[in-house]
């Protein structure tokens, strides 16, 4: 509360409204220097003035009353109603303590301050349970009304999976995956959702402990219906933690003789036994040697994992590693006093990996070295027949 206003009020609140019109007729009484003072007499050239704080007088040129502007009824009808804000501010305050803890709320101003939620767990309605951890909400007092709200919400314990997939919290953007520790832009459905609409009607006075209720019931529920900007499935499955492998570097059989030929050229020796009908049948040996070609061949194809039946490799530029350094050093200013550090969790998934190559191409592969060898081995006894 600025001192003029303290000071209209502090004059001035005792009197009634129709009291306070009639002293404004009888006395004058101008904002000199931004504070209050009374008229005490003027003369020909001067107005005298006397601070109603310190009694003290002065003067100013007649000419200059226009600089120096009377006080009006609306100056102190204002100066009311930001003294009943001011109070109305310190209860919330008040309440919020009360309700929270002294430790879990930080005074900003006299018209906002800062609530912690070290851990709190949101849901939906397909069951899907996520946690959230160090999540600080700023709440702002309207300055005009006796309500509440959401102004932004800050995170300062974030997971790998939880920045490289943008979530904060389901209901709000972030500032994409640059900057993705805080939001000021929140999604209630509609203008009757509690926490805009609660406080609005009747003595707020009796409704600021449920909308504190509303607020964590806002932070702890993802309303799937209400399509969030955020879903936590998508932290779950981490999908932003890969890049989808063409089917066609996977199971190469397109350009099958091409991988044949490269293999028969790169084996040292081709082992092999008789099987029914004197046919040839490839040992182990010789298939592992054939995989080990293909896997020096083809390279990090092999490396990657499958997930709902699509084969997918590592982005490596939103692992946990890369994010860690790209944040380094970050600290998130919850108020001008508090600074606290960014941390970030390790939760890069393992994945199932795909260690072996596509068993139909191996197959291929032996089927046509096999029947190579037993065309061959035909057209030599065919031969010695002769």
């Amino acid at each position: 509360m600025n001192i003029l206003a303290k000071q209209l009020y502090d004059y001035f609140g005792k009197f009634s409204d129709s009291e306070i019109k009639a002293i404004l007729k009888k006395q004058k009484f101008i904002i000199y220097g931004n504070k209050l003072s009374k008229l005490i007499f003027k003369s020909k050239k001067y107005y005298y003035y006397t601070e109603i704080d310190t009694n003290s007088i002065r003067h100013c040129y007649y000419a200059d009353r226009e600089y120096y502007p009377a006080v009006t009824f609306a100056d102190i009808k204002r100066a009311f109603a930001e003294h009943r804000l001011l109070s109305f501010n310190k209860w919330v305050i008040s309440k919020a303590i009360s309700f929270y803890g002294k430790d879990r709320v930080t005074i900003k101003d006299d018209y906002s301050f800062v609530i912690y939620y070290p851990e709190i767990q949101i849901t939906n309605s397909y069951g899907l349970v996520h946690t959230m951890y160090d999540l600080w909400a700023k709440i702002n007092i309207s300055t005009d009304s006796n309500r509440l709200y959401l102004a932004s919400l800050k995170r300062t314990t974030l997971s790998s999976s939880e920045i490289r997939n943008e979530y904060l919290f389901s209901h709000c953007y972030i500032n994409d995956y640059a900057y993705p520790f805080e939001s000021f832009d929140f999604c209630y459905g509609n203008s009757s959702h509690p926490l805009q609409s609660l406080l609005k009607e009747g003595d707020p006075f009796l409704k600021v402990d449920l909308w504190f209720l509303n607020l964590e019931a806002y932070l702890s529920w993802e309303s799937v219906e209400g399509i969030p900007y955020r879903y936590i499935n998508n932290v779950k499955s981490d999908v932003n933690y890969y890049k989808q492998v063409s089917s066609a570097l996977i199971m190469p059989t397109f350009h099958l003789n091409s991988v044949i030929n490269h293999v028969i050229s790169n084996l040292d020796i081709i082992d092999f036994d008789y099987g029914v009908g004197q046919t040839a049948i490839l040992s182990q040996t010789t298939i592992d040697s054939i995989k080990d070609i293909i896997k020096s061949c083809y390279g990090d194809v092999f490396n990657c994992f499958q997930i709902d039946g699509s084969y997918v490799v590592i982005d490596e530029e939103r692992t946990y590693e890369k994010i860690c350094s790209r944040f380094e050093g970050i600290t998130v200013g919850i108020t001008e006093n508090l600074q606290v550090p960014l941390k970030i969790l390790n939760t890069d998934p393992t994945g199932t990996s795909k260690s072996e190559i596509d068993e139909q191409l191996i197959i291929n592969i032996k089927s046509k070295i096999e029947n190579d060898i037993n065309s061959e081995l035909y057209t030599i006894c065919k031969e010695r027949s002769l």
